[in-house]
C-alpha cells in the first residue's frame, strides 16, 4: 500500500518503523517535529484512530497500557 496519498498515516509510518514502543505524547510531538520541517508529513492529534486507520490499511500495530490514561503503540509489521 502507498502511504504517500495519506499524509497523517504516512507520518505514523515515519515514526513507528523502528518498531519500538512510542507514547502518544511522544508520537504527537515527533509528528509534530516532522509536519513543521517536512512539507509532505503532517500532525497526528489522534494517535488512537489513526493506529486504528493503520489496521484497517492492513499494518499490524499493537498498544499497551503504559500508566493511568497512557498508552504505547508499537509497528509490529504487515498483517497476516
Amino acid at each position: 500500500m502507498n502511504l504517500s496519498t495519506a499524509p497523517r498515516l504516512l507520518t505514523f509510518y515515519e515514526i513507528m518503523k523502528d518498531r519500538r514502543w512510542h507514547s502518544t505524547a511522544e508520537i504527537e510531538d515527533r509528528s509534530r517535529l516532522l509536519a513543521d520541517s517536512i512539507p509532505k508529513y503532517r500532525r497526528i492529534c489522534a494517535v488512537n484512530s489513526t493506529a486504528a486507520d493503520m489496521r484497517r490499511k492492513g499494518y499490524a500495530i499493537a498498544c499497551r497500557p503504559k500508566g493511568r490514561g497512557v498508552y504505547e503503540y508499537r509497528y509490529v509489521g504487515k498483517a497476516a
